[in-house]
């Protein structure tokens, strides 16, 4: 198989009759292979009588395996959650692992797609397990991703992992178009804000201020303070934007040398006006979503709180889990743990955890409590939009408002200047 890997796959179209005494043809019978032979003992190994084989070129699929278009694929959360579920349904129907990421390739939208579907498929023809193939792609599927496939792998059930994953991931996208939703407009309108806001300090300010020292009028010292912000605007904006790449790079390093300084950050971040309450909510859906699944897979519970702590994004969380897994190495419960973390988990999380511990129905419960949270979510949404656009509209308001406020300020002192003029 290492020296197959610079060879050619090619696509084969063939007729045969299936273990149920059924003809089988057409765009339904396709497998891709490195030669004609390899097809007919697949066939043969799954039940098939083979009648005919032929090589066919469908366009883009012909490719050498290894290209490197596959390793940089980055899928967006629906594309990946599609894909498991069409991966889930046909493994659900009894095809074959290769055989289905095969199908799954001639159905690709893209080069890139297909490359790796088909270097899946082939890998794991030659006996790779399915986690470790998936791991080698890190940039299109994480560690959660390949853990519900491993787990899969081991304890015999790839098709309920594979199904557990996709309903996962399709929960998690839904999530992420809830959070865009509520983005894309505040960011659509402060982007607005931010260009008018330019725009009058790069145009309008000078042409004032050109006025101004035509009349010879002595200015006001907001309305001079003003002028020498709108001529060195650029250097000011650079400026800006280099504390703020600055401030980045330093906060990232804080939050991974101290702990204290992690949690801090999350506290603060949890506690933002408008945002802060959403924010808290999305963190713990996506911890207790994941937890769920990963424990409803098979996973030991350790496995499955490091899995979930990743998949959280909140660096308090990940800081307090190491704990969390000692402690429960040790043989506490989780509930326990969780109880002296109060201002990270709210009462519904906690009590769902103890109760699933009590009747070992842990999986279960967070579920609930993560569906409880996604309609909490919900409601948020909803009504975050017109509070952002309120807010917005204030802030336009008042900004524009001062900056006209300013600009007009030397009109009295110029009114003054001209009159006294014309009286002499």
């Amino acid at each position: 198989m290492a020296e197959q890997k610079d060879e050619t796959l090619l696509t084969f179209q063939y007729e045969a009759i299936t273990p149920a005494g059924n003809r089988i043809k057409g765009s339904r019978a396709r497998m891709v292979a490195y030669n004609k032979e390899i097809v007919r003992r697949e066939l043969i190994d799954q039940g098939f009588i083979p009648i005919s084989i032929t090589q066919v070129n469908p366009k883009g699929l012909n490719r050498t395996i290894g290209q490197s278009s596959a390793k940089r694929l980055k899928m967006k959360s629906s594309v990946l959650a599609a894909f498991t579920r069409q991966l889930h349904e046909l493994l659900r129907a009894g095809i074959p692992a290769p055989r289905a990421l095969t199908s799954l390739a001639e159905e690709a939208p893209s080069a890139a797609l297909q490359e790796l579907c088909l270097d899946l498929s082939t890998k794991i023809s030659a006996g790779v397990p399915i986690g470790e193939c998936f791991a080698q792609y890190p940039r299109t599927f994480n560690e959660i991703y390949c853990a519900y496939l491993t787990a899969g792998e081991k304890t015999g059930a790839i098709v309920e992992s594979t199904g557990r994953l996709a309903k996962l991931l399709e929960r998690q996208a839904k999530m992420r178009n809830k959070l865009v939703s509520v983005a894309t407009y505040p960011m659509l309108v402060g982007g607005i804000i931010l260009l008018l806001m330019i725009g009058i300090l790069a145009f309008l300010v000078p042409q004032f201020a050109s006025v101004y020292k035509s009349f010879g009028a002595e200015l006001p010292g907001p309305t001079l303070a003003l002028i020498a912000i709108s001529r060195r605007l650029p250097m000011y904006l650079a400026l800006a934007a280099g504390v703020i790449f600055l401030l980045r790079i330093q906060f990232k390093r804080a939050v991974k040398r101290s702990r204290k300084f992690a949690i801090a950050a999350d506290k603060v971040k949890f506690r933002m006006p408008l945002f802060g309450k959403l924010l808290h909510r999305v963190t713990l859906y996506r911890w207790s979503t994941t937890l769920a699944g990963s424990l409803d897979a098979g996973l030991p519970q350790t496995q499955a709180l490091e899995i979930a702590a990743a998949a959280s994004g909140s660096n308090w969380i990940k800081r307090i889990t190491p704990g969390f897994i000692e402690s429960v190495t040790a043989g506490r419960p989780l509930s326990s743990l969780i109880g002296e973390s109060g201002r990270l988990y709210p009462p519904q999380v906690r009590t769902m955890i103890n109760t699933g511990e009590a009747s070992g129905e842990l999986s279960r419960l967070l579920e609930s409590a993560s569906d409880s949270m996604d309609s909490e979510i919900e409601a948020m949404v909803a009504t975050m939009g017109s509070k952002i656009e309120v807010f917005l509209l204030v802030f336009l308001a008042s900004s524009v408002g001062a900056i006209l406020v300013v600009l007009y300020l030397p009109i009295l002192t110029l009114a003054s200047s001209v009159g006294k003029s014309l009286g002499g």
